[in-house]
């Protein structure tokens, strides 16, 4: 016989009730430079650029030059160009075997036609 030890199990965070949901603070993990970054990208999606104070916008413009340089200098993931290839493959394979089918379907017709002509 078990004992309900043995079958009792907890899956979830210590002390999380039913129901209640952690703050966004707690789940989100940025950095605080890419949440004032975001903050500053809406308040001038709202108001525009005069909305922001010129610490704002430095911030803002400092933090979109260190991401476009970031993506600069590291070089795509191995598994993108190993997607890009498989799909380069399979367009090509695709498009060789509709070539023959078409070439197929073209001659069947083509005899076809050219012996009811001779039978005449």
């Amino acid at each position: 016989m078990t004992t309900v030890d043995e079958v009792l199990a907890h899956f979830g965070v210590k002390g999380m009730r039913w129901g209640v949901r952690r703050s966004r603070s707690q789940i989100d993990s940025s950095s605080e430079d890419h949440r004032n970054a975001s903050a500053a990208r809406a308040k001038a999606k709202k108001g525009g650029v005069k909305a922001l104070s010129n610490k704002e916008l430095q911030d803002l413009v400092n933090r979109m030059n260190l991401e476009q340089q970031y993506s600069r200098v590291i070089p795509p993931s191995r598994g993108k160009r190993v997607l890009t290839s498989g799909a380069k493959f399979a367009g090509d394979v695709i498009v060789s075997v509709g070539k023959q089918q078409v070439t197929k379907i073209a001659t069947d017709h083509a005899t076809k036609v050219v012996g009811q002509i001779l039978k005449k």
